[in-house]
């Protein structure tokens, strides 16, 4: 089956950010072929920048297991 979506038909305006979520699930136990074309430029989404609070947590932690590894070489 194919399948043709025109962007220009959607009402999007050129400059502006738009998500682009896309699923495609393979029906057939064997012989899949699947072809995804564009013209746009396409970017993954940025990661989300991690908290100072949260930052700091994951030194502790890091700090804790270090020093129980330390403890149980001693004994």
């Amino acid at each position: 089956m194919t399948q043709v979506v025109r962007l220009d038909d959607l009402g999007l305006t050129i400059g502006d950010t738009y998500d682009f979520d896309f699923f495609h699930a393979e029906r057939q136990t064997a012989g899949s072929n699947f072809t995804f074309s564009t013209t746009i430029a396409l970017e993954d989404a940025p990661l989300p920048t991690p908290e100072p609070g949260m930052l700091a947590m994951v030194g502790l932690g890091l700090v804790t297991i270090a020093g129980l590894r330390r403890r149980q070489r001693a004994i």
